[in-house]
C-alpha cells in the first residue's frame, strides 16, 4: 500500500462527521468561517460555561455564516446535568498526599484544607471507604467519616493544584440527583427556541431520563425538530444501554466523566461496544473528549491522537468531536483540520467497518428494512457511485447508513428539518427538493443537479430508493431501482 503526505482527489465530504465545541477561541466571524472552510459540520454549545446572550449571539453568528457560505451547519446545545463542582478556590492551592481534607455543604472559599462542594445531599449518601475524584481524576480522596449532615471528613490519595469550580465524579456513591435539573430545563427552553437542532442531554443513568427531556420538547411544541442525544457517561448507563438507545436519537461516547467513572482500561472495548450496538441500532453515535487535546496547545497532535481519531473512525463512529481544542485553543482552525486529514486518509486507506446486522424478520419495519439493506447490497455488486434517497422522514436514511455502504448517501427532501436530524449521520449528504408528483420527475431533477455539481458524471450508475405513490409525503419506503446516468 501506497502513502502520500497529502491527500489529492478528496471526496467532497468525509464520511464521518465533525463536531467542534463553540467558545472564546473561535466565536468570531473569521475563525469560524475558517473552521467551516476545514470540514466543520456541527457546532458544539456547552450551557455548562458562558451566558445564555453569549450562546444567543454565538447562534446568531453559526447561522449567518452557514447562510453566506452556503454549507449546512447544525447546532448542538449542551446541557450541563447534574454536575458536581468545587466551589471558589483561593489561589495556588495544592493538596498534598495522605493530608486531611474537609468537603462542607456550605458555600465558603476553598482552601488547602476544605472546600466547598454544590451537593448538599452529599453528606447523606456517601459512605466511609468510597473515592471522591476531583477534575477528571487528577486528585483522588478517599471518604474517612461524614457526619450525615454537611460535612465530609477525607484524606488525599493523589493531590496536586486545585482550582475553582473543577468537576467531581462519585464512582462509587449512589446519587439522588435528577439527570434533568431545573438549569437543564431553562437552558433547554432556551435553546428549543432560538434555532438548536439537537440537545444533548448529560449524565443519563436511564431510558426515563430521555422520555423526560422529550416530553418537555414536546410540550415547547418542538417534536419532530429538535433531536435529543444522550450522553453515555455513567455506569448505570452502560447497564441499560439498549434501552437507551431505543428512545435516543442519537448517542455520544463522552469518555471524560465516563473515564472517571469506570476504570481507564474499560474504555477502549466500551467505545467498541457502544459504537457497534448504536451503528446496529441505526442511532448516529459521536466519540468525544480528549481527541487531540495536545491540540490546545500545540499546532499538530500527537500520534496517539491521530491513532485515537483513526480508530473511532475504523470503529464505525458517525462523527468525531472536538472540545477544548476549539473552545479555548490557541489552534481551533489547525485542529478542524488536522481531524478532517486523519479522517480522510483513514476512510481511503483503512479498513472499512462492516456492520453485522441484517434486516429482522419478526419486526414491523422488515419490509423497509430488507429494501434499504439490498440498496447497499446491490450499490457494492453494481459498483454503484452513489445511492440517492427521496425522503421526508429520518428512518429510511438511518438504515441505510448503518449498513454502511462502499458509496455516497444523497438524500433529496422537501423536509426543512431534515438536514438537522441527519448532520451527525455517517456519510449522508442532504439536498432541497420542491414536491414533485412522480419518481421519474425526481430522477431527472436529481440526476441534473448532481451532474451540475460533479458530484457524479455519466456513465455513473445509481441506486434509487423512493416510495409509491410518490406525492404522499412522508411515504414509507417501498421502491428500489438500478439506473445509469445518461
Amino acid at each position: 500500500m501506497q502513502y502520500i503526505s497529502h491527500l489529492i482527489d478528496k471526496p467532497l465530504l468525509s464520511q464521518v462527521k465533525i463536531v467542534a465545541t463553540i467558545g472564546p477561541a473561535c466565536n468570531n466571524k473569521k475563525t469560524l468561517s475558517a473552521m467551516i472552510e476545514a470540514g466543520l459540520n456541527v457546532c458544539r454549545l456547552n450551557l455548562s460555561h458562558g451566558t445564555l446572550q453569549d450562546h444567543l449571539e454565538a447562534i446568531k453568528l453559526i447561522r449567518q455564516l452557514s447562510s453566506q457560505m452556503g454549507i449546512p451547519i447544525s447546532i448542538l446545545a449542551d446541557l450541563q446535568g447534574p454536575k458536581l463542582r468545587i466551589g471558589n478556590i483561593e489561589n495556588d492551592v495544592i493538596l498534598i498526599k495522605d493530608t486531611p481534607f474537609t468537603l462542607v455543604s456550605n458555600p465558603m472559599q476553598g482552601n488547602e484544607h476544605t472546600a466547598y462542594m454544590s451537593y448538599t445531599d452529599f453528606p447523606k449518601v456517601v459512605k466511609p471507604g468510597e473515592e471522591i475524584l476531583i477534575d477528571d481524576g487528577k486528585i483522588r480522596l478517599k471518604v474517612i467519616k461524614t457526619n450525615n449532615i454537611d460535612r465530609v471528613e477525607t484524606l488525599v490519595i493523589n493531590g496536586g493544584p486545585l482550582f475553582s469550580h473543577k468537576g467531581v465524579n462519585l464512582p462509587h456513591t449512589q446519587i439522588n440527583l435528577p439527570s434533568l435539573t431545573e438549569k437543564d430545563r431553562q437552558d433547554a427552553i432556551f435553546a428549543l427556541h432560538n434555532q438548536v437542532d439537537w440537545l444533548g442531554l448529560s449524565f443519563v443513568r436511564k431510558a426515563q431520563d430521555i422520555l423526560e427531556l422529550r416530553k418537555l420538547v414536546q410540550e415547547e411544541g418542538k417534536d419532530g425538530q429538535v433531536g435529543i442525544l444522550a450522553k453515555i457517561e455513567k455506569p448505570e448507563a452502560l447497564a441499560c444501554l439498549e434501552e437507551i438507545l431505543d428512545v435516543a436519537d442519537a448517542l455520544m461516547v463522552a469518555r471524560g466523566d465516563l473515564g472517571v467513572e469506570v476504570s481507564f482500561e474499560q474504555i477502549p472495548i466500551i467505545q467498541k461496544d457502544i459504537i457497534r450496538q448504536s451503528v446496529a441500532k441505526g442511532k448516529p453515535v459521536i466519540v468525544a473528549t480528549q481527541m487531540l487535546e495536545s491540540m490546545i496547545h500545540n499546532f499538530v497532535p500527537t500520534r496517539a491522537e491521530a491513532n485515537d481519531v483513526a480508530n473511532a473512525v475504523l470503529d464505525g463512529a458517525d462523527a468525531v468531536m472536538l472540545s477544548g481544542e476549539t473552545s479555548v485553543g490557541d489552534f481551533p482552525v489547525e485542529s478542524v483540520q488536522a481531524m478532517d486529514s486523519i479522517i480522510r486518509f483513514t476512510e481511503i486507506k483503512g479498513f472499512r467497518f462492516k456492520p453485522k446486522q441484517k434486516p429482522d424478520p419478526e419486526s414491523s419495519t422488515f419490509t423497509k428494512e430488507t429494501i434499504c439493506f439490498s440498496a447497499t447490497k446491490m450499490a457494492s455488486q453494481a459498483n454503484v457511485q452513489a445511492i440517492v434517497l427521496f425522503v421526508d422522514s429520518v428512518q429510511a436514511v438511518l438504515s441505510v447508513a448503518s449498513y454502511r455502504p462502499y458509496t455516497k448517501i444523497l438524500v433529496f427532501t422537501t423536509n426543512p428539518f431534515l438536514q438537522s436530524a441527519l448532520s451527525f449521520v455517517w456519510g449522508v449528504e442532504i439536498f432541497s427538493i420542491t414536491p414533485l408528483n412522480r419518481t421519474a420527475e425526481a430522477v431527472n431533477y436529481a440526476n441534473a443537479l448532481l451532474l451540475k455539481q460533479n458530484i457524479l458524471k455519466t456513465g455513473d450508475r445509481v441506486v434509487y430508493l423512493s416510495h409509491i405513490p410518490f406525492h404522499e409525503h412522508f411515504g414509507n419506503i417501498n421502491t428500489i431501482r438500478l439506473e445509469v446516468i445518461e
